[in-house]
């Protein structure tokens, strides 16, 4: 499976990537130089500084797929099946470390978990949690996708604005990543049905005059989350 790679926020250069080879970025020094620079400004008092720093990190788009070297847009890409719930509003390291001890003790004791969630991180300023999961079988929108997963993991205070597809996580050092199942990501395969799908509904769409005033789910509810291990 591959996943969109940006240089910057700013980039308007889509890379298409591999697991493995964004696995080897994060590890790059200049994220971690960067991070540790977001840190020491937020230690000064300097919020401007460390916002300018964050859109110096690589960002990644989780949930489409874009040509390479095709700008992101909200609706331009290929739907790959995984999403991201954001909890940014911890007041300081210490309550955010909390709370990834929370999340990590609700996934060991979870298999619902264990099956859907890809990836959970702390965010450039470590305070808060990023979460990388699998769509969930049965839901028929992001927002409903992101309910669901806030509920298994009893914390529904996230950040609402991750609802589409084209929403960007800023890269962080490997060490800041608390849970990993890397292997899943990669064989994220049965979002290549989803792809086709969405490939025949954009042409059935260009080639008619009028669009269907019919809402189609982003995704096939008939695949299960156990299907994509």
């Amino acid at each position: 499976m591959l996943y969109s790679y940006f240089d910057s926020i700013k980039s308007r250069q889509c890379e298409q990537v591999t697991v493995d080879e964004l696995v080897n970025r994060l590890k790059n020094p200049s994220i971690k130089s960067t991070c540790d620079g977001i840190l020491k400004a937020l230690e000064e008092g300097d919020a401007e500084k460390a916002s300018r720093l964050k859109t110096q990190l690589p960002v990644i788009v989780l949930g489409q797929l874009y040509d390479n070297g095709k700008p992101r847009a909200k609706d331009g890409g290929k739907p790959t099946g995984v999403l991201m719930i954001d909890y940014d509003d911890c007041k300081t390291i210490e309550e955010a470390k909390e709370l990834m001890s929370h999340i990590k003790q609700q996934w060991l004791s979870d298999i619902n978990l264990q099956e859907l969630i890809l990836a959970v991180h702390y965010s450039p300023r470590m305070h808060g949690e990023h979460i990388w999961y699998r769509w969930i079988d049965g839901c028929h929108s992001y927002a409903e996708c992101n309910d669901r997963i806030a509920r298994l993991i009893g914390r529904t205070d996230y950040d609402e604005a991750c609802k589409d597809n084209s929403r960007c996580s800023f890269l962080v050092p490997i060490d800041y990543f608390e849970i990993t199942n890397w292997d899943a990501m990669a064989q994220n395969e049965p979002f290549a049905k989803l792809q086709e799908e969405q490939e025949q509904r954009n042409a059935t769409f260009t080639s008619s005059s009028k669009p269907s005033s019919e809402k189609v789910p982003p995704t096939d509810a008939s695949i299960s989350a156990s299907a994509y291990i």
